[in-house]
């Protein structure tokens, strides 16, 4: 589409850090409270909400609370609005000739998507972290995983009926995450055989049941490490860890920090512990 402008164009005086790899530009934002910004003829760009919320209108209006990932197409008319507290998004800029390409690969980019938590939330939250991460971070790295996100926000086998078994696991997942959960407690729930629900959920969401549960673990940690005072061992029995010690493997493993490091390196205040 001829005409479009970098999203950098909309947020100039509210990028605090950006960085180039591949095809990708990648923009820090911190914008005021409040804030309220109109899109027009704009390339595509997906937003990861790193912490506060985001609101968005285009065809209808949304709020998207920390640890969601949302597509915009080329083109799309919208508007966001930010939260009333301190707030931070990392944009991910993808220009025409790039969404050409990868349209090739059988990709939807002609409608908006948006996922939170689960293997998206977790793919961004690694991405966030490389992002900002001082020590030479290879830009192949960071594509890497750019590819990896779009790839699970906009694949055509991702079901979004919300009456499939796929999105009913998904869902019983987000809720119960603390509570011990398997394949076969999750079959037996939903009244089906863990075979079947194992195969649906692979095709439909691109990975297992227990990747699944570790993702929506991960990205519940992630945001009480960033939003609150709660000691590392609250943490992990909140989300379904059995100890320090497991959770600290499991951030070290998987995005490639101690849970310490991860809220020190994310800078945001936090709230007072109200337990």
């Amino acid at each position: 589409m001829d005409g479009t402008f970098s999203i950098a164009e909309f947020f100039k005086h509210r990028i605090v850090r950006q960085r180039k790899a591949g095809e990708f530009l990648l923009c820090e934002l911190r914008c005021e409270p409040h804030t309220y910004l109109r899109i027009r003829r704009c390339n595509a760009h997906i937003m990861f909400v790193v912490c506060g919320w985001l609101e968005t209108h285009s065809s209808q209006r949304r709020i998207h609370e920390e640890g969601t990932v949302v597509f915009h197409p080329i083109g799309e008319s919208h508007t966001y609005q930010f939260s009333p507290e301190p707030n931070c998004i990392l944009c991910i800029e993808l220009r025409e000739p790039t969404v050409s390409r990868l349209r090739l690969t059988g990709l939807n980019f002609s409608g908006g998507a948006a996922r939170r938590g689960g293997a998206a939330g977790l793919l961004g939250r690694r991405l966030f972290m490389y992002f900002r991460k001082s020590n030479g971070t290879s830009a192949l790295t960071i594509e890497g995983l750019v590819l990896q996100l779009i790839a699970e926000l906009l694949s055509p086998e991702l079901s979004s009926d919300p009456l499939s078994v796929p999105v009913r696991a998904a869902e019983f997942i987000k809720e119960h995450y603390p509570d011990p959960l398997s394949l076969e407690r999750l079959a037996a729930v939903l009244g089906i055989h863990p075979v079947h629900l194992a195969k649906s959920f692979r095709r439909s969401h691109g990975c297992t049941v227990g990747e699944y549960i570790r993702h929506v673990r991960i990205d519940e940690a992630s945001k009480r490490l960033i939003s609150s005072q709660m000691s590392i061992a609250r943490v992990a029995a909140a989300c379904g860890y059995s100890d320090h010690s497991h959770l600290c493997r499991v951030f070290r493993t998987h995005l490639g920090v101690s849970p310490m490091v991860f809220r020190r390196e994310h800078k945001q205040q936090v709230i007072p512990d109200e337990l």
